[in-house]
Parts: C-alpha cells; sequence; structure tokens
C-alpha cells in the first residue's frame, strides 16, 4: 500500500467540535481523520462523476434524454415556425387575392369548336382569360400590351416570390375562395371568377 504521510490540517475549536459532534451522532466514523479521509473521498467521487466518470448505464440514460429533449426542442420550433408560416400564408393569400383580375364573362354565349377536347366551362374559360391576356383589340393591345396573370406576374405586384404566390393560391383554394386557374401558352394563369 506504500508509505503514509501525514498530512495536517488546522481548524478552529468550534469546527473541531461540530465535527467531533457528528461522529457521535453518526457513529459511522472512529476518529476525525476516518472522517477527513471519507469525507475528501466523497468529493473526489462526486467530481469524477460529474465530470464523465458515471456508471456506463446512466451514461447511456442521460444521452437517451438529451436526444429526447433536443427531438422536442426542433419539434417546438417546427411548431413555432408552422404557426408563423399559417400567419404570413393568410396575409399573402389575401393580397394576392386583391390582386388577381377577375376573369371576364363572356359577352355571348361559348360554343366548344368540332375537334377541342374541353369541357363547356374549361373552355369559357380559356377563352376569358385570352381575352384579358392577349387583348385582341388592337387599340387595347396598344394600351395595354400583354398581361400576364401567372405566379410571377402576381408577385412582383405584391413583392412575392412565384413559390409563395402558389401557395398563396393553394390557401385560398383550401378556403374555398373563387380562385380559377388557367392553362394558356403553356402557362398557369390565376383569377378570380364571379
Amino acid at each position: 500500500m506504500g508509505d503514509k504521510v501525514q498530512i495536517n490540517l488546522r481548524v478552529d475549536d468550534a469546527q473541531k467540535e461540530v465535527w467531533e459532534a457528528y461522529i457521535e451522532e453518526e457513529g459511522r466514523f472512529s476518529s476525525l481523520s476516518e472522517l477527513i479521509r471519507a469525507s475528501v473521498e466523497v468529493e473526489i467521487s462526486d467530481e469524477q462523476t460529474s465530470n464523465g466518470g458515471a456508471s456506463p448505464g446512466l451514461a447511456n440514460d442521460l444521452q437517451t434524454v438529451k436526444q429526447d429533449l433536443e427531438r422536442v426542442r426542433k419539434d417546438v420550433q417546427w411548431l413555432r415556425e408552422q404557426e408563423q408560416d399559417a400567419v404570413d400564408i393568410s396575409e399573402l393569400a389575401q393580397e394576392v387575392f386583391d390582386a388577381l383580375e377577375p376573369l371576364p364573362s363572356p359577352a355571348s354565349p361559348v360554343d366548344v369548336p368540332a375537334g377541342i377536347e374541353m369541357d363547356k366551362q374549361e373552355y369559357r374559360r380559356k377563352r376569358a382569360a385570352e381575352s384579358l391576356i392577349l387583348p385582341t383589340d388592337s387599340e387595347e393591345a396598344e394600351e395595354s400590351g400583354e398581361n400576364p396573370q401567372t405566379a410571377k406576374a402576381i408577385g412582383e405586384r405584391v413583392n412575392a416570390t412565384p413559390e409563395q404566390v402558389r401557395d398563396a393560391i393553394e390557401h385560398l383554394e383550401d378556403q374555398f375562395l373563387p380562385v380559377v386557374s388557367v392553362e394558356v401558352d403553356g402557362q398557369t394563369h390565376y383569377f378570380t371568377e364571379n
């Protein structure tokens, strides 16, 4: 076990009396030296445990708790973002709805020409959209030119990206508002419908 060395410790009388009273009450220690040695060992053991000297089972449990806590933090963050996105998309959806052009109603009944595979309503919407997007009246065409109603064009009016506009349109459709999408020359254009 090796040679023993003596370590002297100076304390005042009141402290010594407290320690001796503790020895008498507890009965686990036979001397002040034994109490001091045990106390020092407990302190060292506690320090090692708090610095990673914990049992493998306890360390594993602690790691599992840390992982669960991190997952909960991420879930809470995701929920906060979803709530904020819901508020943001509602506000943007209102701006987009206000920026949508109404789909004009035809002046006369529209019949689907032979050879075109569309139902009557779809054909009417396409013709109405074309009249707004690509005006045929020469005076109107000179004044306004093309009038696209794409997500990009609407986004420029409301200061949003095309993706945000499409999300807003989807939100409006989920709210059962009269939003219509029409394909014209390979592009989707958006309108309100009366």
